[in-house]
């Protein structure tokens, strides 16, 4: 049971992900800075394990960082040395734009497996005040489309239905211990048996009846566990 619910915990760990920070054209590396960073943590309120472009920054260096900002999307050595040395599932760019009095916002997903685009988002704003709401908005979008993609994966999957079969195998041992034991003391109690016969009886029922329980309370647990972590799962969604 114990390895099971390993299992089942690592199966319903969240995404993780690398936000390598925000390109920016026309528009001050503060701005875009602060709206990585408020993009980041907006996202990991959905839910998600996010690398934050600063913490990147400190696990790789500022320069190596801009190299993979540069090649991140279109260099599968770059995507596969900055996911390996974190343990990534996936690669979160984007760039922020002036062009006049608008501002055009463009984020993307790239799966670290592949280089396929996950996940994408776009839009235009007419003023940096909208930034904020826009990249919220953006952050939700962006989990939206991709807890599709982490809805149940072969890991939960097996956790979960060993979880439940388990569990399930528990209940019957349980139910034919008690039912065993039942018709024992039944007998025993019709006062008709030879005395070999309730003896055999007694010791039956005395050494089905406490595994017979233990098994009962056994398997309702799994079930109410593996049933707990299935909820927060689909919470998790």
């Amino acid at each position: 049971m114990h390895v099971l619910l390993a299992m089942l915990i690592i199966a319903a760990a969240p995404q993780k992900l690398a936000a390598v920070g925000f390109s920016h054209a026309n528009v001050a590396e503060s701005v875009a800075e602060v709206a990585s960073d408020h993009f980041a943590q907006q996202l990991s309120g959905q839910g998600f394990r996010v690398v934050t472009a600063k913490e990147l920054a400190a696990l790789i260096g500022i320069e190596r960082q801009k190299q993979l900002l540069g090649c991140a999307d279109s260099d599968s050595s770059c995507l596969a040395e900055l996911t390996n040395a974190l343990g990534t599932d996936a690669l979160v760019t984007g760039s922020i734009g002036r062009f006049g009095a608008r501002f055009t916002v463009n984020i993307r997903v790239t799966a670290a497996t592949d280089g396929a685009a996950l996940a994408v988002f776009s839009s235009e704003v007419g003023s940096e005040d909208e930034l904020p709401a826009t990249l919220s908005r953006a952050a939700a979008d962006i989990a939206g489309q991709l807890r599709p993609r982490a809805v149940a994966p072969l890991s939960q999957r097996i956790g979960i239905g060993a979880g439940f079969g388990v569990s399930l195998a528990m209940l019957i041992a349980s139910g034919i211990c008690l039912a065993l034991t039942a018709s024992a003391w039944s007998r025993l109690t019709s006062g008709v048996q030879p005395a070999e016969s309730a003896f055999r009886d007694r010791v039956l029922g005395e050494s089905l009846q406490t595994p017979g329980w233990a098994l009962l309370g056994l398997g309702l647990g799994g079930v109410l566990v593996t049933s707990i972590v299935v909820l927060a799962l689909g919470e998790a969604r």
